[in-house]
Parts: structure tokens; C-alpha cells; sequence
């Protein structure tokens, strides 16, 4: 009031902050924050300060420490709650500061992927990856002609990974002298042994290469072994590879040492050759039925297997006219 007197007027102003001036508690509360805020400051999220920090503390942690769960690390002044669904879906974090109000985020906690399932090659995701190696291997072979650089592929995805396909492609470089490689009969027999045993889409024409480098000896110092070629022989003959079939009825119309001479064996096989396909499977049943080799003389049985001998021929020929290369 105007009829008060100046001087207690004046001592009541001085005990009174000025207009934007902060008193000694603010400051201090300020201070120790880490930074002088300018006036409304609080009102909204903070500038900088502790929990910037905080934030570049975390960004310092290694990966494994930090937890994704959380938007951001809470300060060293705030007090943190933790509320969490029951099926732990979302979680919900409550923050309260004393530079700013309260927050509430809503976040889906971090969960680790599971591990992968064991596969037939040691993991999932290594067989797709082996699988890859083959394919790449036939592009460089097939579209780039770079042979040199899928012998490499080959070698590394069949000796170091085991890949069935792979080992076989491997074994017919070697037996050929092909991306480089010498000639090495013996090499390519191991190749293709180890893709027969392996399994896989070119496992019986694995078989197949093993049993003709067994039975004529060039892949054990000119010793033939026609026990393990009628193995292999057997094996690739049951994965109904024909080839196979009409050699193991040729060798059990023979008789070799230690696989002797057993017609109902070789008519057994030769049937089956020709149903899969192969002339000369079809020629040696239709002869034994004719001459009642091995087996009671059947000469409808005998003219059938002919004629389809004979249509087998006649579609071979047509399909290699049929062929055109270039384009």
C-alpha cells in the first residue's frame, strides 16, 4: 500500500527472488543434475543432463549388457518400477524424476531366438549352405566355364563339409584331369566312395563309379576286387540305377572269383535292369528265357523282352537325333 513506509517495503522486496532468478535450492538441485537448466525446463522431458548421459553410458555398454527391454536407462536421481503382464508379452515402465514428470512406456521385451534344431549336416541352416556351395560350383562349371574355380569350391564343400553331391563332381574332375587337377584314379575313387556312403541325389552314380573302378582294378594298382564292386554294384542297383543292374547280371552270368556264378541271380537283375530301362538288360533276359539258360525256356516271355528291347533302341536313337546344341 502507498501509505506504508518506503523503508519496510524495501526490506519485503529483497527477501523476494527476482523475475527469473532461481534461489539457492534450484540451483543446487540444478548443480547436481549436471546442468543449469534455463527457466520451464521441467515442465517436459529434460535437455541433456543426467539422463543424456545415462543414455551415452549405455550406448558404452557392450551388446550382451545391454537390455533392449528398456527405452532408455533410468538416472541416478529416479526411481524405477517395473510392471510386466502376466504373459509376458508387454511390460510396462514407470519412471518418475525429479527433473520431469512421469512416463509410461509400453515395450515388448527382448527374447532371444531360439536355438536351431540339429540337421543330418550338424545344423539347419548348414545343409541350405552346403547345398549353396553345389550350386555355385555348377554355375562356375556349366555357365562361366572358370573349371579351375569349381574344382576349388568342389574340393572345400566335399573334403572339409562331407557333401555327397559335391564329392562325386569332385571324383569325376579327378578321374578326368579336369580344373586343373592331375589324373588320380585312386583320388576319385575315394571321392566317390565317400559320396555312396554319404547318400544324396548323385550318391548311385557314386556307387556306380565305384564299382567300375573296382571291378577293372585301376583304382587298387591294377588288383580288380569284384566283392566290393558287387557291393557297389548292389547299392546303386537298389536305388534303381539301371547301368548297375544289367553289370551285376553280367557278373553272376559270369562268375568271378569270389562272386561265383548264379543264374536265377543274373535273371533277377536283368529283368529289373530292363524295366528300368537298358537294352541290353532286356537282350540278355529275352536270351535266357529263349534258351531256357538258368530259368524253364518261356519263348512268349523271351519275344516280349525282345520287342521291348527293341522299342527301348528305337527311342534312344530318337532322342539323340532330336538333340540340337547352339541354340
Amino acid at each position: 500500500p502507498e501509505d506504508q513506509p518506503a523503508k519496510g517495503r524495501e526490506k519485503r522486496l529483497e527477501g523476494r527472488p527476482r523475475e527469473g532468478q532461481e534461489t539457492g535450492a534450484e540451483k543446487g538441485r540444478a548443480e547436481r543434475a549436471g546442468k543449469v537448466r534455463p527457466r520451464g525446463a521441467g515442465k517436459g522431458r529434460p535437455r541433456g543432463g543426467a539422463e543424456s548421459s545415462a543414455r551415452r553410458s549405455r550406448e558404452a555398454l557392450p551388446p550382451s549388457r545391454r537390455d533392449p527391454a528398456r527405452p532408455w536407462p533410468a538416472s541416478s536421481t529416479s526411481r524405477t518400477r517395473r510392471r510386466c503382464g502376466r504373459t509376458w508379452r508387454t511390460c510396462t515402465w514407470s519412471t518418475a524424476t525429479s527433473a520431469s514428470r512421469r512416463r509410461t512406456r509400453t515395450v515388448r521385451p527382448y527374447r532371444r531366438p531360439p536355438p536351431a534344431a540339429a540337421g543330418p549336416a550338424g545344423g539347419s541352416a548348414r545343409v541350405p549352405r552346403l547345398a549353396g556351395c553345389q550350386r555355385f560350383a555348377d554355375y562356375l562349371d556349366a555357365v562361366r566355364k572358370d573349371f579351375v574355380a569349381a574344382a576349388r569350391v568342389l574340393r572345400d564343400n566335399c573334403e572339409v563339409h562331407g557333401h555327397s553331391e559335391s564329392c562325386y563332381k569332385l571324383g569325376a574332375y579327378q578321374a578326368l584331369g579336369k580344373g586343373g587337377l592331375n589324373p588320380d584314379l585312386k583320388a576319385a575313387y575315394k571321392s566317390f566312395v565317400k559320396s555312396c556312403e554319404k547318400g544324396g541325389k548323385k550318391s548311385a552314380n557314386a556307387c556306380h563309379s565305384a564299382g567300375l573302378l573296382a571291378q577293372d582294378g585301376k583304382a587298387n594298382s591294377d588288383q580288380p576286387d569284384p566283392v566290393a564292386a558287387r557291393d557297389y554294384y548292389t547299392k546303386a542297383c537298389d536305388s534303381n540305377f539301371a547301368p548297375s543292374c544289367f553289370n551285376l547280371s553280367v557278373m553272376y552270368l559270369q562268375g568271378t572269383p569270389g562272386v561265383p556264378k548264379d543264374m536265377s541271380s543274373a535273371l533277377k537283375y536283368s529283368l529289373k535292369g530292363c524295366e528300368l530301362g537298358h537294352v541290353w538288360a532286356c537282350a540278355n533276359a529275352s536270351r535266357m528265357y529263349k534258351l531256357g539258360d538258368g530259368v524253364e525256356k518261356n519263348d512268349a516271355k523271351a519275344e516280349d523282352l525282345k520287342n521291348r528291347a527293341k522299342q527301348l533302341h528305337k527311342e534312344q536313337k530318337e532322342a539323340a537325333s532330336s538333340l540340337t546344341f547352339g541354340e
